[in-house]
């Protein structure tokens, strides 16, 4: 049914607003990626998140341990930045207005009746100009994707390349292993103080903190060692502990992580069935207890502690946002210590504890940050497809229902952008959380595609009810009366 002659018209007619809005969108997207930081997001975040200063500066009382399933990677970010507002406003207005452009433009002008008057049909002409459109996005979102792809592994390697950490060259001349191997094998800088000298030094932090760096990426591998040898997640072991003991290799798995004798391990294995029934804190907190600094740490308030980070802040004419990209200033400056620990009303060990913890899983984010789930990324791009194929199946509908312009314009554009509105209100509010179920964006959460949430459903509804509002349209087209 798809008549060339027409698409081709079509194409040369509308090029060139695709063009604009499709160099625009994938600009933005390549903008975003390469300014991704992981270390600043985390800490900057964590400072000025939605619910104001989280304790101990790691949003619970010892940080959150969020690992590569956090919301500091790429797609993480995309999701909760470019895909949530930019990424949907600039195809949104490309949809409507095209849509709009492709039947009843064209009868409002009057080169419809000059199209029909040839020996196409009716049904020919409009199943083209449908198929425009969805092509149109398709090809769209493809230059969006490929634009992220190639940003993200010019800018940061994250797609394939990616070389050893500084840390783990710099060690390996040190231990005169190749990076491979002390990659697999952590424990071995922690034994060598040469070894951990140069790592600090490679990384760019004390030692106390490279080696709460270490521990804390040691804690995270054999957790995710253990996850994968049994077939749960990381987050599903440290709900239910007790799942540690369905993996026969989790000794074994302790054992070469952290370079503890198997048999010490086997020794203590019988702990873990205590803890049945019971929940796991973070590995941040398990850091923190591994090192028998939770003492410190218990009863601080958030206000407390950002007291001294806002004092430290005036201190050294800084704003508070560059301060927690930079807690290291604290730490290697007696004189701002004490000033952030008179502030605070916390002793300098306290603070000093609490610094470095975080120093430290910053360090471990900053890792996990270059992680790029190529899945989640081209889901999220798919999803915003089905999305726009939707709304622009409501555009479509209406312009080939009205004979003018402005009509097709009123509800083909209108209802659209309720649409965004009434999303956006019921995402801000809780009041007005039923809005939701006014608007087709619900079905597009971007947050729950990186999250590995049922997202599935949704997109499939999404691709539906776009095949029946397309399929409205052509019908309603080929039924109607036309001013020929």
């Amino acid at each position: 049914m798809l008549n060339k002659a027409v698409f081709k018209q079509t194409l040369v007619q509308n090029w060139k607003l695709w063009l604009i809005f499709t160099v625009v969108a994938s600009a933005i997207a390549a903008a975003i990626i390469n300014t991704f930081d992981p270390h600043a997001m985390r800490l900057a975040v964590q400072a000025f998140g939605a619910d104001g200063p989280p304790a101990g500066m790691g949003g619970g009382p010892f940080g959150t341990g969020t690992s590569r399933f956090g919301l500091f990677t790429i797609p993480d970010l995309m999701a909760s930045g470019y895909y949530a507002m930019l990424g949907l406003i600039m195809p949104l207005v490309y949809v409507v207005v095209t849509a709009n452009s492709l039947v009843a433009s064209q009868i409002d002008r009057g080169s419809m009746a000059y199209t029909l008057s040839t020996p196409i049909t009716r049904l020919k002409v409009v199943f083209t100009q449908a198929t425009y459109l969805i092509v149109a996005l398709l090809a769209m979102f493809a230059v969006v994707t490929a634009a992220g792809l190639a940003t993200s592994q010019l800018a940061h390697n994250a797609l394939w390349g990616q070389t050893h950490t500084a840390d783990v060259v710099a060690t390996s001349d040190v231990l005169s292993l190749s990076p491979e191997e002390v990659s697999n094998n952590v424990h071995l800088i922690l034994d060598n103080p040469e070894a951990m000298t140069a790592g600090a030094e490679a990384r760019g932090v004390s030692e106390d903190v490279y080696h709460l760096y270490l521990e804390l990426l040691m804690i995270n591998t054999a957790l995710d060692g253990i996850a994968d040898d049994i077939g749960v997640t990381q987050a599903d072991i440290l709900a239910n502990p007790i799942l540690i003991s369905e993996s026969p290799n989790a000794p074994m798995i302790v054992s070469q992580t952290f370079g503890i004798a198997l048999e010490t391990v086997l020794d203590h294995m019988h702990a873990i069935e205590e803890l049945e029934g019971q929940s796991a804190p973070s590995t941040t907190i398990l850091l923190v207890m591994l090192n028998g600094l939770d003492h410190h740490m218990e009863d601080v308030e958030p206000e407390t502690l950002m007291a001294g980070v806002y004092a430290a802040a005036e201190y050294l004419d800084m704003e508070v946002i560059q301060l927690m990209t930079q807690l290291n200033l604290i730490e290697n400056d007696p004189s701002v210590l004490a000033v952030a620990s008179e502030a605070s009303g916390l002793d300098k060990e306290t603070l000093m504890a609490f610094i470095q913890v975080q120093l430290a899983e910053a360090e471990f984010e900053f890792d996990q940050g270059i992680y790029f789930n190529v899945g989640h990324f081209l889901n999220l791009n798919i999803g915003i497809f089905l999305l726009m194929f939707a709304i622009g199946g409501v555009s479509f509908m209406f312009s080939c229902i009205f004979n003018l312009s402005r009509n097709s314009m009123a509800l083909g554009a209108g209802i659209p952008f309720a649409f965004f509105i009434l999303n956006m209100m019921a995402s801000v509010s809780p009041d007005f959380a039923s809005l939701r179920f006014l608007t087709l964006n619900t079905l597009y959460n971007p947050m729950d595609v990186v999250g590995g949430y049922g997202f599935i459903p949704q997109f499939i509804a999404m691709a539906a009810i776009g095949l029946a509002l397309y399929t409205i349209g052509i019908t309603a087209f080929k039924r109607k009366d036309l001013p020929l």
